[in-house]
């Protein structure tokens, strides 16, 4: 299995996401990360940084497809997660000024 191939819920902790040494979010347990490199087969764009000690459990794509597929619980609240972090995002952008979509 390779990195994008894995995805980890956070059991206990708090977890920093950062890019180009910029904070992104801030993970606490009961969420994911790692869901964006499962979907879109590509390596994880973001690194986690333990802010408190953490446990963490490895769900691999095989894993995460099944149980999209038969716990509906699951699907949404995976569908909640990358919501929230999009509108996390898009606040983000518009605090710095940035447009994301050019014309």
């Amino acid at each position: 299995d390779s990195d994008a191939d894995l995805m980890y819920a956070l059991v206990e902790g708090n977890l920093s996401i950062i890019r180009d040494d910029q904070l992104l979010t801030t993970i606490e347990a009961g969420s994911m990360v790692g869901e964006m490199a499962i979907l879109e087969h590509r390596p994880h764009y973001a690194s986690a940084i333990a802010k408190t000690p953490c446990r963490l459990v490895p769900i691999t794509r095989e894993r995460y497809r099944f149980l999209i597929e038969e716990t509906p619980n699951f699907a949404m609240d995976m569908m909640e997660i990358m919501a929230e972090r999009l509108h996390q995002m898009d606040q983000q952008v518009m605090e710095r000024g940035e447009r994301i979509y050019t014309q």
